[in-house]
């Protein structure tokens, strides 16, 4: 054979046979070739014949991968999603004085403590699952219900918890106004339902001067937070006021990076947390943009709201068993939920002082007004459930 011929059939058969064999092996049959003139043909017979081996062991595995894609697939369709348990957390001293708290670090009262332990009761009788991991903030009054619902539970046989601080979680920071009541605060009812109830709304910022001064905290000057939670936050970075939107898009990452992704992969997770903070973690969980419905978002303090999730990721909006107020589509344990309902006769998620009067909590426009003013705790006329709950903790006093 001459080189000349050789090297045509080298070059026929590496097109040939490229995506079925390395080149060092094609090369290989040709010098074989060039040296045994007589094996030429049954060389070119044998790759042409183990390339066509190769490619329909190759459309096979191609075959095999697309089906294992499609089971996978499948599978995640149909996977176990884990559930969201919020919890704010028990009555504080500054609950108890209604006072604007935000950031500060203020205890619970024995109120509040009782009630962290209900939680953990209400827990092992109707949550008929184990809690995987529980979330909170870096704040005592959040922290301590933590670990009393954790000491509660696990006295009763459940599985260790793990407990995971987050400054994240921390409550929306309520700036100067940290410290003093409504009236205290010299706001108009416009400013405080502006500061309160709206998400651009912020209260004026807290200044070096006020008693209450976040950035002069040990925890925060010192840098001790690391030893709870692994994300650093600067002294310059503390807040010294926040609008709901600030304390949404604080809280995002955690339930983007962390809660979300835990849940999706079937573990339950716990979060006890603070008012406004749980309204901002419900506002991602629901993809909620309406201001409207931000307003009546209040979860009473250690009353546990439950989500489940839909395959994709959606709360589902309906459980046989759930109690549902709107517009949460998580539903509470407990029964207080279902005596908030009967007098909610249109479903809003609010009572107004008609409802009131017909469930026979007034007996006249005068009675009533007093006690809507009672109750409605954010002046709109309204009272949520987080409000009409408060409200019931004090006795159902109908007049100040």
């Amino acid at each position: 054979m001459t080189m000349r011929r050789a090297a045509r059939m080298l070059c026929c058969l590496l097109v040939h046979s490229a995506s079925a064999a390395p080149v060092s092996m094609v090369a290989s049959g040709v010098l074989s070739a060039m040296i045994m003139p007589d094996r030429i043909a049954w060389h070119v017979r044998r790759w042409h014949a183990d390339g066509a081996a190769r490619v329909r062991s190759q459309r096979r595995i191609l075959d095999v991968s697309r089906s294992c894609a499609t089971a996978n697939a499948a599978a995640t369709s149909t996977k176990h999603l884990g559930k969201l348990i919020l919890v704010r957390h028990g009555e504080s001293t500054w609950n108890m004085d209604n006072k604007f708290t935000g950031w500060a670090d203020v205890p619970l009262t024995d109120a509040g403590r009782a009630g962290a332990h209900r939680t953990a009761q209400v827990l092992r009788s109707e949550f008929k699952e184990t809690v995987d991991v529980l979330y909170t903030s870096v704040l005592e009054r959040a922290v301590e219900t933590a670990q009393i619902i954790i000491a509660s539970l696990e006295s009763h046989g459940h599985q260790p918890i793990e407990l995971r601080q987050r400054w994240r979680l921390n409550e929306r920071h309520y700036g100067a106004l940290t410290g003093l009541s409504k009236r205290e605060s010299g706001c108009d009812d416009f400013e405080l339902f502006q500061y309160r109830m709206t998400l651009a709304g912020r209260p004026p910022a807290m200044q070096p001067d006020h008693p209450y001064f976040t950035r002069r905290e040990a925890k925060y000057v010192s840098g001790e937070l690391l030893f709870v939670d692994p994300e650093p936050l600067a002294l310059a970075d503390v807040p010294l006021t926040e609008s709901l939107a600030d304390t949404c898009n604080r809280c995002r990452p955690v339930w983007e990076k962390e809660l979300e992704p835990m849940i999706r992969n079937g573990v339950n997770v716990l979060v006890v947390g603070h008012a406004n903070q749980l309204r901002a973690l419900i506002q991602c969980v629901q993809q909620i943009s309406d201001e409207r419905q931000l307003m009546t978002l209040g979860v009473p303090n250690t009353m546990p709201l439950v989500y489940t999730f839909e395959h994709d990721g959606t709360p589902v909006s309906e459980v046989e068993t759930g109690c549902f107020v709107s517009p949460l589509r998580g539903h509470y344990l407990g029964s207080e939920c279902l005596e908030f309902n009967e007098i909610d006769t249109d479903g809003s998620g609010a009572v107004d002082a008609t409802e009131f009067r017909a469930a026979g909590f007034c007996d006249n426009d005068d009675e009533c007004e007093a006690l809507m003013d009672v109750a409605d705790n954010n002046g709109d006329k309204l009272v949520d459930f987080k409000e009409f709950m408060a409200w019931e903790a004090k006795g159902r006093p109908k007049s100040r």
